[in-house]
């Protein structure tokens, strides 16, 4: 396989935006000191930041991503997930990043179904590679939004 046919970079939210992550730092230390002050149990203020530090985890970890001929590749710390250029109907791009998504047009379950590749500093050759192997989606408003399909 050569070069031209593989891509592969890692990303760290919370060094590439100081900022959030000092405001982030502080809502997990206003949480620990809120549950602390609310139960007055160290125990469990202890455990209230473990659990939002824990799910705040993509932003806290390192993530590596690795796009070759046959698929993505997401490493994050234990974990290990790899997906087919095949499990993929669309992609749609923001200022972040890229969602991958199974489904040919928007839907509330690609943030379950999909998968999100952010672009650490080289959007132009994630997008190059990405569009090459995956159609681009429909264009999409600004912001959120999703649309429930019904029946007639």
């Amino acid at each position: 396989m050569d070069e031209s046919s593989r891509l592969a970079w890692t990303v760290a939210p919370y060094r590439e935006r100081p900022a959030r992550t000092a405001v982030v730092a502080a809502v997990v230390a206003g949480v620990v000191i809120g549950a602390y002050a609310a139960f007055r149990d160290p125990f469990l203020s202890v455990l209230a930041g473990f659990l939002l530090v824990a799910s705040l985890r993509p932003f806290f970890a390192r993530t590596e991503f690795v796009l070759d001929a046959e698929g993505v590749e997401m490493r994050r710390g234990w974990t290990r997930l790899r997906r087919k250029w095949e499990d993929f109907r669309s992609h749609y791009a923001d200022r972040h990043g890229v969602t991958l998504s199974p489904f040919a047009e928007a839907s509330w379950l690609e943030s379950y179904r999909g998968m999100r590749l952010l672009f650490g500093g080289n959007r132009d050759e994630v997008m190059r590679f990405v569009s090459a192997r995956v159609p681009a989606g429909p264009p999409r408003k600004a912001g959120w939004s999703f649309r429930l399909k019904t029946r007639r």
